[in-house]
């Protein structure tokens, strides 16, 4: 399924059109513009849902998609995972995922202190920095000095300090 667009449509606007497909949503999130929600199908059986929303010049649009599609976005909460029903086919593969990046995640942000190098994903320059501030991140690059803010999607791992402690 493609993309729905609505001529002059604002974000409240779709999403509430997007909660109105559904006979009833026990929970909803958001991620962004990917709206998490586990929601009960007409023969009652209950599945997560991600529903990606857009704007354009056009106005606002969404892209609806259950888990048994496989999506590709793996930020929904970890909770709706134990909300909806038991996974089949695509699903069980994706929430694998899903647990995998909410894992990476806790394990950089348990490595995370002033003075650790951040590794960054590959398409990110500088590919390292030195983390002066853990919340917000913030870092430096040990060659020019230059000071960045962090967003946590662009770490892919973390090096503890190298100073030792007497």
């Amino acid at each position: 399924m493609g993309w729905t667009f609505t001529h002059g449509a604002s974000r409240a606007d779709i999403i509430a059109e997007v909660v109105g497909i559904h006979s009833k949503i026990h929970a909803k999130a958001f991620v962004g513009n990917t709206m998490w929600t586990v929601a009960e199908g007409s023969n009652g059986e209950k599945f997560v849902a991600c529903i990606l929303l857009q704007r354009s010049s056009y106005g606002w649009g969404y892209k609806v998609m259950d888990e048994g599609m496989g999506p590709v976005q793996v930020s929904c909460p970890l909770s709706f995972l134990d909300m909806a029903d038991d996974p089949t086919g695509y699903a069980v593969a994706w929430r694998e995922k899903v647990r995998a990046y909410h894992a990476k995640r806790t394990g950089i942000r348990q490595n995370l202190a002033v003075g650790a190098t951040l590794v960054l994903k590959p398409t990110c320059r500088p590919g390292r920095l030195l983390v002066t501030q853990v919340r917000p991140l913030r870092a430096v690059d040990p060659d020019t000095r230059a000071a960045y803010a962090v967003p946590m999607h662009m770490v892919a791992s973390v090096e503890p300090s190298q100073e030792k402690t007497n």
